[in-house]
């Protein structure tokens, strides 16, 4: 989104006016969702030493705000879902206008030929090339773009439906949810967060709540080809690796959340297959090993 939708966005809230939003898009914050699930002390942590004129009384209008205006089951599925769904078109639209400036509107609906993606991944080895194009393509006459994105909508929510990602997904307040690629759950994620065991800059509007991600990154979203996974593994992922290749770094990330949450006295660890145990003993020794001697003293001999 560019900063006059995330403003528009923001301001969906009740009584968040044109500078709230301007400060809490300072923030990082995007949308109603991003508070969906949090305290006020969770933002606080978050947005500490950061200056916006904001403080724990507008938060907790914010928070009211959200959880009384979108109070049904499934807002951060519906989220999600919207999401991937606006990426998926962007994706399309850059293919397709790559490819040919002049192509038809219809054509933004139409199935992905090898020959055409072939060409495609070879223009975007070319980062000139990438440049030029994306500069022409955001002067694309906005009727066109907007009907491109109507056609796209139609089909994408045929092919793949709400209900689908919904099911996948779950309810907000579901305890079952967690990453497919290193098991760590939402429950877990917060309470590293709370007590400080999660300091990425990112918690702003990723890493709360579980994402979508595609196995086959060069496949279409569909019900079969859809993760659910943290923001950790999905950046970490990327549209470079496939779920054979990623598995083996996704127990890594396994074994070096456990470590962090056994850092915070959790007793809520990531289950572990006896297959796995070993492996993970041997990735924690090694990354507890990294930890010390980053945190040690040089040697004085």
């Amino acid at each position: 989104m560019n900063e006059e939708e995330i403003i528009d966005e923001l301001m969906k809230i009740k009584d968040v006016g044109e500078k709230t939003a301007m400060s809490l898009k300072n923030l990082r914050f995007k949308g109603p969702s991003c508070f969906k699930g949090l305290t006020v002390d969770q933002i606080l942590v978050m947005v500490k030493g950061k200056k916006s004129g904001l403080g724990r009384v507008s938060f907790e209008k914010i928070i009211k705000s959200v959880n009384v205006d979108r109070d049904h089951e499934y807002t951060i599925a519906d989220d999600r879902y919207k999401a991937i769904k606006e990426r998926s078109f962007k994706d399309m639209l850059k293919l397709r206008f790559f490819m040919n400036h002049d192509f038809k509107s219809e054509e933004i609906v139409s199935d992905i030929s090898f020959d055409t993606r072939d060409r495609y991944l070879a223009i975007c080895k070319n980062m000139k090339k990438i440049r030029d194009e994306n500069k022409e393509l955001k002067d694309i006459d906005p009727k066109r773009r907007k009907e491109c994105r109507k056609l796209y909508a139609d089909k994408f929510e045929n092919d793949f439906r709400l209900s689908e990602f919904r099911e996948k997904y779950k309810e907000d307040k579901s305890q079952s949810r967690k990453c497919e690629y290193c098991g760590i759950s939402e429950t877990q994620i917060k309470e590293l967060i709370y007590k400080e065991g999660i300091t990425t800059k990112r918690l702003i509007n990723r890493g709360h709540t579980m994402e979508a991600d595609r196995r086959e990154p060069n496949d279409k979203y569909e019900f079969g080809n859809v993760a659910i996974c943290c923001y950790w593994c999905n950046n970490a992922k990327s549209d470079e690796f496939s779920v054979d290749e990623f598995k083996p770094i996704g127990r890594v990330i396994c074994a070096i959340w456990n470590m962090k949450l056994k850092s915070i006295h959790s007793a809520n660890l990531i289950p572990t297959d006896a297959t796995s145990d070993k492996f993970l003993d041997e990735i924690t020794a090694s990354a507890k090993k990294y930890f010390d001697l980053s945190i040690s003293p040089p040697s004085k001999d």
